[in-house]
């Protein structure tokens, strides 16, 4: 019996270990990348060609809610591919670009990133209700392409190209990816205020003179314009012809100082037949981020 006891001690001593050895490496599974993002592995391929800054990447996407486990979002459930520039990272603490810029094409990885500071400062809104202080978003990726611009404007292009129903989908998707929630104007433009640059002073009215910085894109988040890039603003008078009508409906009312981003649909764009001086195609959806830097 004594020496059925001692066995059984041990025994248990051994499961305790094992036991304990597997919390221990369930818990250490994740590197801590210099930026204090937390990332593994799960497929690499370091003979493929690196990601770098200005590469289009794309990408399988999963992401989830970490404390409830929740998925919140599925590229595959957007019925076209998940492409993504890339971007050099602009906060501290681990974001998407720096999981993003450890990846050779075909590579598959999962990381943590702070979800407040996600949703803030790379999709440029407030969290969902339900996501609390210091939770966590567990990203799952894999890198399946690197494309160059021209590689991507062609496809683009025969996508843009097709009809106006595809231009809806490609709308739709794009309200939902970037948890857009607000409701269209009467016209159908999407407006939505950054909340930290409401502006000062009176609203814009009609014939006034505006000067403001703007970056064009694609839902896609191909960018087409960018007036910081060039330092030079863009300045017209609210209410003329002379720049599309979502241009005149999103800026009727903002404000000196305020920033904002305008989701502007074809028919208050380029329409079907697109612009060859921004080379947009037909029935092409365009996001401007705003910052109204005069009104006279």
């Amino acid at each position: 019996m004594k020496r059925f006891f001692k066995i059984y001690l041990s025994l248990f001593g051994f499961l305790f270990l094992l036991t304990s050895c597997s919390e221990k490496d369930e818990k250490s599974e994740f590197s801590v990348h210099e930026s204090g993002l937390e990332y593994k592995f799960v497929e690499e391929k370091t003979d493929q060609q690196l990601a770098k800054p200005g590469d289009i990447l794309v990408l399988d996407v999963k992401w989830y809610y970490e404390p409830n486990d929740s998925l919140l979002f599925d590229s595959r459930e957007i019925g076209r591919s998940f492409k993504e520039l890339l971007k050099k990272p602009f906060y501290k603490g681990g974001s998407w670009e720096d999981a993003l810029s450890l990846l050779h094409k075909g590579d598959s990885i999962v990381f943590k990133i702070d979800a407040v500071e996600f949703y803030r400062k790379k999709r440029g809104i407030q969290p969902p209700e339900f996501v609390t202080r210091d939770s966590k978003l567990r990203f799952h990726v894999r890198l399946l392409d690197i494309q160059t611009y021209q590689e991507v404007e062609r496809e683009q292009d025969l996508i843009y190209n097709s009809s106006a129903d595809i231009e809806k989908k490609l709308l739709v998707d794009y309200l939902e990816i970037t948890n857009t929630t607000v409701e269209p104007t009467k016209e159908g433009l999407y407006f939505v205020a950054d909340e930290k640059f409401m502006g000062t002073g009176d609203p814009a009215v009609e014939g006034q003179v505006v000067t403001v910085h703007f970056i064009g894109s694609f839902v896609d988040g191909r960018p087409f314009a960018n007036s910081y890039k060039v330092q030079k603003p863009f300045t017209f008078q609210l209410g003329k012809s002379d720049v599309i009508e979502g241009f005149n409906i999103g800026i009727l009312g903002m404000k000196k100082e305020q920033r904002a981003r305008l989701v502007i649909p074809s028919n208050l764009g380029y329409g079907k037949d697109g612009d060859k001086v921004f080379k947009i195609p037909p029935f092409a959806t365009l996001v401007f981020e705003i910052e109204i830097l005069d009104i006279k």
